[in-house]
């Protein structure tokens, strides 16, 4: 057999041996089991590629990133920085004049809003989407809605709340004007 074909099996050979092993750098995969690894080098943020370490470092802990709403209190009376999840109520009176939304959350910022759309569920018509921003009064974080009785009264049923974040988080209530 001739020396040229031989050569070109040798450089195919190798050529497959550097880009599999190039290959598998990239992808941070191991040849060798990890039982038979040594405990030092099980080091898990080593499974992890350096830019994904960078991002990570780069990114919020999830805690604040994450917002999450913690009550919706309605109610026709109080205010909005006073108000607590007692003073909410399932049924309102329909002279109501003002209902007023107070959604609490934790872990968000003043830079987040929130959107609330109110439903009459006898007929579906809604008022809404209606934004907030978040208040943070003694450390507690807020938005507050002040929906007033329209100029014909507030139709007699049952509403929806529905609360949604910008990290479309949402939540619902549902509460009765009698």
């Amino acid at each position: 057999m001739s020396k040229k074909p031989l050569a070109i099996i040798a450089l195919l050979i190798i050529l497959i041996a550097v880009l599999t092993g190039a290959f598998l750098y990239t992808k941070n995969v191991s040849l060798v089991p990890p039982a038979t690894l040594p405990a030092e080098t099980m080091d898990p943020a080593s499974l992890v590629s350096p830019i994904q370490q960078t991002m990570l470092a780069s990114s919020p802990p999830p805690e604040t990133r994450k917002h999450s709403i913690t009550a919706i209190i309605v109610t026709d009376s109080a205010s909005p920085t006073t108000v607590t999840a007692a003073d909410s109520k399932a049924i309102l009176p329909a002279s109501t004049s003002q209902i007023l939304v107070v959604v609490e959350l934790d872990s968000a910022t003043t830079a987040t809003s929130a959107v609330l759309k109110m439903t009459y569920l006898a007929d579906d018509s809604v008022l809404g989407p209606v934004s907030s921003s978040i208040k943070v009064v003694n450390g507690r974080k807020t938005a507050a809605f002040g929906l007033n009785k329209p100029p014909a009264g507030w139709p007699t049923g049952p509403y929806t709340l529905l609360v949604v974040l910008p990290t479309d988080q949402s939540k619902e209530l549902t509460f009765v004007i009698q």
